[in-house]
């Protein structure tokens, strides 16, 4: 700290001030900027003769900088210096900066959009090694914590590993880990102990947070096992009653009458409506062609089969998929994007980068009027409305939805339809 205390003792007292937005920089460390304000860019141009200019954050992020006074600025903010630039694409230019220390506004001149400062460099407190020590393990302790709940901090972790002051492992993690409404305090928290035992609470106070979280998570995976469990019961009772019906009766039997019981899941017993025979229902559903070859070539080899053949089981399966399935059955196509826009606005709070996606997806089908189908995959953990897209899409379209769920499936050949190849 002795050498810091000598740098600040070089320093300008007065400077030129870049107002900033979103949140604080911290001193003892490296970040990047980008600069957009041609104001901004000449000016720290022009600061590369006196070796740095300070940043400080506005009180309103949505002020416009062609009105500032000095009471849009907190008072504290950090100085800084040029490491590299470079000029973007987009006419901007972004900074890599050396963070020096903190200084103190003691009156500040608003010229033409210019903003210059007199200010106050803070002297950092010097800790003992025991107290250095132990706030370091402290820290480094609480960040543990919190990484091993969040794959994202495995790399704050790793740099937090290789700062071995207290006061600048605070401001590194009080720029990385505590939340932004907290951080423009902690800048201006000049007592070393005292910034550091707050950057403790606070990390304590987001582990409380994650924690509650993950019980949260865990309550809501298990009414969805739940759920998942009663499908699977559901499925495997309608696969015995067919089964069942297969050992009874041939391929042209008609499916006799039965009562179901949900006696695990506590439901009434309901009464099966009796089918068509299955012939008629894949008589009946207009096939031609190849297509209509095909399902007739099925059916007659499977009407050949001993019913104990476990071939006959898999064939009368398919046969029944095929009869289920909605053939020459079409709905119109509805690519309005006023339509489309207020139902995902009406079903669905926010998430705006996934309603603009839907949008970009529908804009582009109307526009190619293309009929291929396409894939749009939707991730995040259980309960955060994915399904809930899915059926907003659909009803946006004028389709009729179908949920596809491929819980518990181990083998990707399930999906593609590989199964008849590889049973046997």
């Amino acid at each position: 700290m002795k050498e810091y205390n000598e740098i600040i003792e070089s320093l300008p007292r007065a400077i030129f001030i870049i107002p900033m937005r979103g949140c604080p920089v911290f001193p003892g460390l490296y970040t990047t900027i980008e600069v957009s304000d041609k104001q901004d860019i000449d000016i720290i141009r022009h600061c590369e003769k006196f070796n740095g200019f300070g940043l400080v954050m506005l009180k309103n992020d949505n002020k416009d900088t062609s009105k500032l006074t000095e009471d849009d600025f907190y008072k504290v903010g950090t100085f800084v210096r040029v490491k590299n630039q470079i000029n973007t694409i987009y006419g901007t230019k972004s900074l890599f900066l050396e963070t020096i220390c903190r200084f103190k506004i003691d009156n500040m001149l608003v010229n033409r959009g210019a903003i210059t400062a007199n200010v106050t460099y803070i002297q950092e407190d010097t800790l003992s090694q025991i107290e250095d020590k132990a706030f370091t393990s402290a820290l480094r302790e609480a960040l543990d914590q919190r990484a091993d709940r969040s794959m994202l901090l495995e790399n704050l972790r790793f740099n937090a590993s290789n700062i071995p002051e207290a006061l600048r492992l605070a401001d590194y993690l009080a720029s990385a880990v505590v939340p932004r409404a907290k951080q423009q305090e902690l800048l201006e928290e000049f007592n070393g102990k005292v910034r550091i035992m707050k950057v403790l609470q606070a990390l304590n106070e987001e582990l409380a947070v994650q924690k509650m979280h993950d019980e949260i998570q865990s309550i809501v995976s298990k009414k969805i096992d739940a759920r998942q469990r009663e499908y699977f019961l559901r499925e495997e009772l309608k696969s015995i009653k067919q089964q069942l019906d297969q050992m009874g009766h041939g391929a042209d039997e008609l499916d006799s009458d039965e009562e179901l019981f949900d006696s695990e899941l506590g439901n009434e017993p309901v009464k099966k409506s009796r089918k068509p025979k299955l012939i008629d229902r894949l008589k009946a559903l207009g096939l031609t062609g190849e297509t209509y070859e095909t399902v007739m070539d099925e059916y007659q080899k499977m009407g050949s089969m001993d019913t104990n053949n476990p071939e006959y089981s898999m064939l009368r399966t398919y046969l029944e998929t095929v009869a289920d399935l909605p053939w020459n059955t079409f709905s119109p196509d509805d690519f309005s994007l006023d339509r489309a826009r207020k139902i995902l606005e009406a079903d669905h709070y926010g998430i705006k980068d996934v309603k603009d996606r839907v949008l970009e997806f529908l804009s582009v089908r109307k526009l190619k009027n293309d009929t291929k189908g396409s894939i749009i995959c939707l991730v995040g953990p259980p309960g955060t409305g994915k399904t809930s897209i899915g059926i907003s899409i659909a009803k946006a379209l004028n389709k009729k939805y179908y949920r596809f769920s491929v819980g518990g499936m181990r083998d990707e050949a399930e999906i593609k339809g590989h199964r008849r190849t590889y049973i046997g």
